[in-house]
Formats: structure tokens, C-alpha cells, sequence
């Protein structure tokens, strides 16, 4: 469900659980089961898709841990690229000195604490949708 375009950035909140539980179950063989003691739990199914335009970037910067009323917290960001009639974009890793390429369908999946920033837009618009993977202290899987 989109609930708004805002101007500037330019993103829109996507509230879909079954898209959230899709890209999960994409992910999930590589994500760790644990992170400091809490289970793996899922991605929020509240995620953003944002607009770069050409011209446009992102500082080098640490994605913020979020926490849940459920007392669930997150570890890790995914990026999923969701086009790729652009020029520029993908993600930089400055402490990694690693660049990855936007590539439609493509995801990458990464602590919150690792510096990254989304590389300059040369022409084009490019869609990402950005997302959380979530743990839980309390949260047991079915067996």
C-alpha cells in the first residue's frame, strides 16, 4: 500500500506484509539465524521505495537500528534494486572500498553499522526499495 509520495526525498512507505514475507523467504537461506542472542524473526513489512533522480546521492552514512513495541530490534538493511533504465547508482562501501552495481532484482543485505552511501545518479531515475531484517529475543520459529 503506498502511502505517500513526499517531496524532497522523494519516497513513498510501503505497508504490504506479503511483500515483506516474500523477500524474506528470497533472502532468508542467507541471513544469520541469530544475531547477539535473538532469533531471526523477518523483515518489517513497512518499507520505503525511493526516488533518485539524476544528479542525486547519499552521503556516506550508518543505516539506524529500529526497535518495535514487540521489543523486536533491527540488525540489517536490504536494498532491492528495482530498475535498471539509469545510469550511475549502486551502492558504495567507502570502508570496504567495494561499489555493487544497481541491478534490477539484485539485493543487498548489510548491518546497519556499515558505512555506505548510494553512489551519484547520472541519468535516469532509480527505485530502491529499503528494508529491515528483524530479531527477536522472545520470538521461537515453529518447528
Amino acid at each position: 500500500r503506498l502511502i505517500g509520495f513526499d517531496e524532497p526525498p522523494r519516497f513513498a512507505s510501503i505497508d504490504d506484509p506479503v511483500l515483506a514475507l516474500r523477500i524474506f523467504y528470497r533472502i532468508a537461506a542467507l541471513l544469520p539465524e541469530t544475531i547477539e542472542g535473538a532469533q531471526l524473526a523477518g523483515l518489517k513489512p513497512l518499507m520505503r521505495c525511493v526516488r533518485l533522480s539524476a544528479g542525486e546521492g547519499t552521503e556516506a552514512h550508518h543505516d539506524p537500528a529500529r526497535e518495535c513495541s514487540s521489543g523486536m530490534h533491527s540488525h540489517l538493511s536490504v536494498v532491492v534494486f528495482l530498475n535498471e533504465d539509469f545510469v550511475g547508482g549502486g551502492v558504495e562501501f567507502p570502508t570496504l572500498g567495494k561499489t555493487l552495481a544497481a541491478k534490477r532484482g539484485r539485493a543487498l543485505v548489510f548491518p546497519h553499522g556499515l558505512l555506505h552511501r548510494d553512489a551519484l545518479i547520472e541519468r535516469g531515475d532509480a527505485f530502491v526499495l529499503h528494508a529491515e531484517v528483524f530479531y527477536s529475543g522472545a520470538w521461537q520459529p515453529m518447528r
